[in-house]
């Protein structure tokens, strides 16, 4: 199988909402409760996309998009561990890759290539929430674990 990457484009927001759709759902995420979160994420990722603050990565076979991941450009407070005074963060999101091509190492294509996009950029830190299954990848890539917590309101 030939498999050739591509960056997204503002045509491809309703395939990156569907990846990410289905990678919560894969997690087990309540259906109702995803249908809409998405009516609300289609047009932040317009605006994300348009302002060139998302930037996407898509894996395809036989010009089939297959896998995809994303990463969101922001900005966060110092943190005295980054040693850096930079504040812009990449934060890997959307990784989703349809269970017939897992397995190829097509996630980890795509990551490391958003990963060279945010160095050539200069950004200093990249980051991302892991589900059980792919934090195996991650770690392997050098992402490492850190004290994150989460309270919903």
């Amino acid at each position: 199988m030939t498999y050739t990457t591509r960056l997204t484009t503002y045509a491809d927001h309703i395939i990156i909402a569907d990846h990410r759709y289905l990678m919560f759902a894969e997690m087990g995420m309540d259906a109702d409760m995803l249908a809409q979160a998405r009516e609300v994420y289609v047009p932040w990722l317009q605006t994300f996309i348009q302002a060139g603050d998302y930037i996407g990565v898509f894996s395809e076979y036989d010009n089939t998009v297959i896998a995809g991941a994303g990463m969101w450009l922001t900005t966060g407070a110092p943190l005295p561990a980054l040693h850096s005074p930079d504040l812009r963060r990449a934060n890997i999101v959307n990784v989703y890759t349809h269970p017939h091509h897992r397995r190829k190492g097509l996630a980890k294509q795509i990551v490391n290539q958003l990963i060279d996009i945010a160095r050539e950029k200069g950004i200093p830190v990249v980051q991302l929430h892991a589900s059980d299954a792919g934090r195996p990848l991650y770690e392997s890539m050098g992402f490492t674990n850190t004290n994150e917590l989460r309270l919903l309101l």
